[in-house]
């Protein structure tokens, strides 16, 4: 299985402890900070309120505004632990028919993008 590091534009940082990478992600089209408020709010447990600070140490709003891609951090008066609850597993989507699989493999492996619409793949060049 390839890493699922490569191609994240967000990476989210402890303000105490820059060293440790908590999360990330790749941003996509249509995410916002309050998007982002509520992702962090899943994998962080945290026992006071927080902030997200831009890469310039500036709040980031928990707003609709377009999420912009960088680093961020968390900054808390109180402690933060990544959160262990049980998560939900995405579904693999299964093919019907192995020449289905074989032909879907192709086509994702030539063109690198949507046949319908155009729109690039997400993570293409990392092999996803």
């Amino acid at each position: 299985m390839p890493s699922r590091a490569p191609g994240r534009n967000v990476h989210i940082y402890n303000a105490r402890d820059t060293n440790t990478v908590p999360g990330g992600f790749v941003v996509t089209n249509g995410m916002t900070n309050a998007n982002f408020y509520s992702m962090v709010e899943i994998i962080i447990k945290f026992d006071k309120d927080y902030t997200l600070l831009n890469e310039n140490c500036t709040s980031a709003q928990r707003d609709d505004h377009p999420l912009q891609v960088g680093n961020y951090l968390i900054d808390t008066p109180g402690s933060l632990s990544i959160n262990n609850e049980p998560w939900l597993v995405r579904c693999k989507s299964v093919a019907s028919q192995t020449t289905a699989k074989g032909f879907r493999e192709a086509v994702c492996q030539r063109d690198g993008r949507c046949v319908i619409t155009g729109e690039p793949a997400l993570m293409a060049e990392y092999g996803y």
